[in-house]
C-alpha cells in the first residue's frame, strides 16, 4: 500500500484549515444527508475561497433542480461565482445506479414504457452508526407521532433523497415530473 510515501495529500476536518491552505480542490464527503444547513454552509465556504469541490455530500447537490428550493441553489451558484470555483457532487446513490447507469441503458433502447430503480442493500456488515440508527431508525420503537420518525422518514425527506435521482434521470430523458410522492 506504500504507507511510507509521503504524498503531500492531507485529510482534515478543520475547514479553517482547508481554506487557510488554499488548496486547488477540496474533497468533501462528509456526513451531509443529516445535517443539511451545515454541509451546505462548509461547501459555499470553501466555494467562496476559489476551492474547488469535489464529493459526496450532501447528496441533493448531486442534482438540485427541483429537489431543494432555487434560492439555495443560487446560493451555492453565487458562491461558486465569487470564488470561481466549481462544484461536483457525486457517489452510488445519486450519481450513478439510480440515476446515470439507467439513462446510459436507456439510451440503447428505441422505445422506453417504465424505468425501475431500486436500492437493496445488505447492512449486515454496514459500520455506519449515525446512519444505521439516527437516519434509519435501525432498533428503535416503532415511532407513534410523526416527530418520533427516524431522519429519513421525516415528511419529505424520502423524496428529498431519493428524489435527485428521478428528477436527474427524468431531464437526460427530457421527460418533466408532475410530482414525486413518498409515503411512510
Amino acid at each position: 500500500a506504500r504507507l511510507d510515501v509521503t504524498t503531500g495529500v492531507a485529510a482534515t476536518g478543520d475547514l479553517d484549515a482547508i481554506i487557510a491552505a488554499a488548496p486547488d480542490c477540496a474533497v468533501y464527503c462528509a456526513m451531509g444527508d443529516v445535517r443539511p444547513r451545515e454541509a451546505l454552509a462548509d461547501v459555499r465556504g470553501l466555494l467562496e475561497a476559489g476551492i474547488d469541490v469535489v464529493g459526496s455530500s450532501p447528496g441533493f447537490l448531486a442534482y438540485p433542480w427541483g429537489v431543494i428550493p432555487d434560492r439555495t441553489i443560487e446560493r451555492v451558484e453565487a458562491a461558486a461565482q465569487q470564488g470561481n470555483a466549481s462544484l461536483f457532487i457525486t457517489g452510488v446513490d445519486p450519481g450513478f445506479v439510480t440515476d446515470l447507469l439507467p439513462l446510459a441503458l436507456a439510451s440503447t433502447c428505441q422505445s422506453i414504457s417504465q424505468i425501475r430503480t431500486m436500492e437493496i442493500a445488505d447492512y449486515a456488515t454496514y459500520d455506519g452508526a449515525t446512519v444505521m440508527f439516527d437516519v434509519m431508525g435501525f432498533g428503535l420503537p416503532i415511532a407513534q407521532e410523526v416527530g418520533d420518525l427516524p431522519f429519513l422518514y421525516q415528511p419529505g425527506m424520502l423524496s428529498s433523497a431519493w428524489g435527485v435521482g428521478i428528477r436527474q434521470l427524468a431531464a437526460g430523458l427530457g421527460v418533466d415530473v408532475d410530482e414525486i410522492r413518498d409515503s411512510v
